[in-house]
């Protein structure tokens, strides 16, 4: 007798599961074709159902759509293990494991997809919730709500779109050069929300009710269709949102502006960290400093005054090496003109030694007599007073495609590939040369 397997994931309200679900065997007697498909589109007290049919080596997989939706809104799948299991093996497995209901903090198994692979072997995928990424996510997306909010409550500025990375987050307020103090209030107000501890409230409203609710920050289009679930954090915001939320303000635990800056019309865009992310930021940047203390030999709030007096050295020391270059250049060059390379009419000059000299070099050389060819590593530049730099680049870019370049007829700059040789990068002027 073949055998169907019928295993429901069941959605009430994701906070509310709180133990494994163990996978009913279902005898193929049991239903008619009329009553599986009943099984299919009448998941029991309205709760969202997933159903997984196996017959005869065949698995079909049935996705209500909005358990789909729930899904990928509500979890983050990060890893999929895939291995082969025969029709008794695949029985076995779900008879002998407990297969745990989709909820907070604990593992997914599921069968998923559509698959025709006869009657030997079944795909079995395995997924399983990042925790600690959605907790991640949960922080950011708070914290955003409550910023945008005491935005809009404070100062009467508007969140124009958002964006929550994989670093930061970003929220886009309909002003630019908001004042620093502004912004000091604002992740002020932020902290002491977190701080406060509020309650984080879901809500759910008829279409009708959702918009006859006045005073949003955030407006329902009128293309929501059905009950409109919104968050509500205390006196601080309700805004209609389909995401996942912290309980208590208090669990994202620390809010920092880590940058704005003024982008397209007239808004402002602000980074922000949260939570973890915003603990981890602190840390690395408390090792830097540490860092920072012994290579200056000196306390956390002397580091901007070392760094000062260390670059005022540098720039000493770097306009001293270009005055000795310089002069250098101006000894050297009559030597280094004797050593050009002759080609079908071009005396050629090549250097890529040292990246100073390599710099200055065209100042010194005489450009009216020679074709020449000076960088350092990937970077070159090609001059002559008498020779067509433009054409001999144009030629090498097209006898080798990795290596990019243009310019003028004096003058032109050439991007390798990688590093070359002194004989080598004449052998790629002489290809230049050839092809004109």
């Amino acid at each position: 007798m073949k055998k169907i397997i019928v295993i429901c994931l069941l959605f009430i309200n994701i906070a509310i599961f709180s133990k494994e679900q163990t996978p009913i065997i279902y005898d193929e007697d049991m239903f008619s074709g009329n009553d599986l498909e009943m099984l299919f589109e009448s998941p029991n007290d309205g709760m969202a159902s997933k159903m997984i049919l196996y017959f005869s080596g065949n698995l079909y997989v049935y996705f209500r759509q909005d358990l789909f939706k729930n899904i990928s809104e509500k979890f983050t799948i990060t890893e999929r293990y895939e291995q082969f299991m025969s029709e008794e093996s695949l029985r076995d497995y779900f008879l002998d494991h407990h297969v745990p209901a989709i909820y907070e903090g604990k593992e997914v198994y599921f069968l998923y997809g559509r698959v025709n692979l006869g009657r030997e072997h079944l795909i079995l995928e395995l997924y399983f919730i990042d925790e600690k990424r959605r907790e991640d996510i949960r922080q950011q997306h708070t914290a955003q709500h409550i910023f945008s909010a005491e935005a809009y409550n404070n100062f009467g500025l508007n969140t124009v779109g958002f964006r929550m990375a994989e670093e930061y987050t970003t929220v886009d307020l309909d002003q630019k050069d908001i004042s620093k103090e502004i912004i000091d209030k604002l992740e002020e107000l932020v902290n002491n929300d977190i701080k406060t501890d509020i309650v984080i409230e879901e809500e759910i409203y008829t279409n009708e009710e959702a918009h006859k609710i006045e005073n949003l920050r955030k407006a329902i289009k009128d293309k929501i269709k059905g009950d409109v679930r919104f968050i509500k954090i205390g006196d601080i915001d309700i805004c209609a949102c389909a995401g996942f939320h912290v309980s208590r303000t208090s669990e994202i635990e620390i809010f920092k502006l880590i940058y704005h800056e003024n982008i397209k019309g007239n808004y402002t865009r602000f980074y922000f960290l949260a939570g973890e992310r915003a603990k981890a930021d602190y840390n690395k940047k408390h090792d830097i400093i540490k860092k920072l203390t012994n290579v200056f030999s000196c306390k956390d709030d002397e580091i901007l005054e070392m760094l000062d007096k260390s670059l005022t050295e540098k720039a000493k020391i770097t306009a001293e090496l270009k005055s000795l270059s310089m002069k250098y250049a101006e000894l050297m060059v009559k030597d280094f003109e004797n050593t050009f390379i002759e080609y079908k009419g071009h005396k050629i000059l090549a250097y890529n030694d040292d990246e100073n000299l390599a710099n200055i070099l065209a100042r010194f050389v005489n450009l009216d007599k020679f074709l020449l060819l000076s960088g350092y590593d990937k970077s070159f530049s090609l001059n002559s007073n008498i020779y067509d730099c433009k054409a001999i680049i144009l030629n090498i870019t097209k006898s080798f495609p990795t290596i990019k370049g243009g310019g003028g007829k004096n003058k032109g700059n050439i991007k390798l590939d990688k590093a070359y040789s002194r004989d080598e990068l004449i052998e790629i002027i002489k290809k230049g040369i050839d092809e004109q």
